[in-house]
């Protein structure tokens, strides 16, 4: 709506502003993520891991140390968590269905759940790879046998391996400085965490639960809508919030040799990409 003198919704009228809040640190109140110990991956565009420490945490390089939020009790203290991120998540995809890959989305859905060992690997390495930005990205194991499922298999497991291994390095780290802090929940969040394959890939690895919330796909803006009414206060309860934001599905780990060995040859594939690009290409 523009805002002019002759005729303006606004004119006049006095507009509060109750929140001011980044886009992961949205999502991370908007999946419930709030309390030192708890975690969301947030898997859009890029992969984002975050955890909340409370105080500031000291972390080791590759991870960030930043405010999530004031305290909701204690205006004038932040809870800080410590944040990685992969740049390849939802632009592989996006780049898979443009490549034919796929047709649609929906599509992700119905690849076979069950394990079985993995021949052909990928590498997600459009925006670099593990502090390499000259990495490149690729298939490796192709035969006159592959066929266009084994590609897209390849490709989406890939990003359950770059997830779990940034997440595994972020919850190293955590371990390592908050000692016996231990972590109370892993949640995800974002468009790509609507694939199943990718979420009970990664409980396997991690030997963690995956809890995936009602409106996940919606979690920044409604992380950013709630702190915008209890800064108005039209909500003045937490826990009325997080009554709200309901856990639709669990992934439970399953131990799986197949998928741990299947992790542990797509990392033999990484070195080969390294530093296939030059500085001045």
């Amino acid at each position: 709506m523009t805002v002019n003198e002759e005729n303006s919704f606004f004119k006049g009228c006095a507009i509060p502003i109750t929140a001011v809040i980044g886009d992961v640190q949205a999502s991370m109140f908007g999946q419930c993520v709030s309390e030192p110990g708890e975690c969301l991956l947030t898997l859009g565009t890029g992969a984002f891991i975050n955890i909340l420490t409370g105080p500031v945490s000291a972390c080791s390089d590759g991870i960030y140390p930043l405010v999530a939020h004031s305290d909701l009790l204690k205006p004038s203290e932040n809870v800080h968590f410590m944040h990685a991120f992969h740049s390849g998540c939802a632009t592989v995809l996006n780049w898979a269905k443009e490549a034919h890959f796929f047709d649609d989305f929906s599509e992700l859905n119905t690849i076979p759940a069950d394990a079985r060992p993995s021949n052909v690997f990928f590498l997600p390495a459009f925006g670099g790879h593990n502090n390499d930005p000259y990495c490149g990205s690729g298939f490796i194991g192709i035969n006159n046998e592959t066929k266009r499922e084994d590609l897209l298999r390849a490709i989406v497991e890939s990003l359950a391996f770059v997830i779990y291994e940034l997440f595994s390095f972020v919850r190293d780290d955590y371990k390592k400085h908050q000692g016996e802090n231990k972590l109370k929940c892993l949640r995800a969040a974002g468009g790509v965490s609507t694939s199943d394959f990718i979420c009970q890939i990664i409980a396997n690895l991690s030997n963690t639960p995956i809890e995936r919330c009602h409106a996940f796909n919606l979690a920044s803006g409604i992380g950013a809508g709630f702190l915008a009414a209890y800064g108005y206060n039209i909500i003045d309860d937490y826990n009325y919030f997080q009554r709200i934001i309901t856990v639709d599905k669990v992934f439970q780990p399953i131990h799986c040799e197949i998928t741990e060995s299947n992790f542990k040859r797509w990392k033999t594939v990484v070195p080969r990409f390294t530093k296939w690009y030059s500085s001045d290409e």
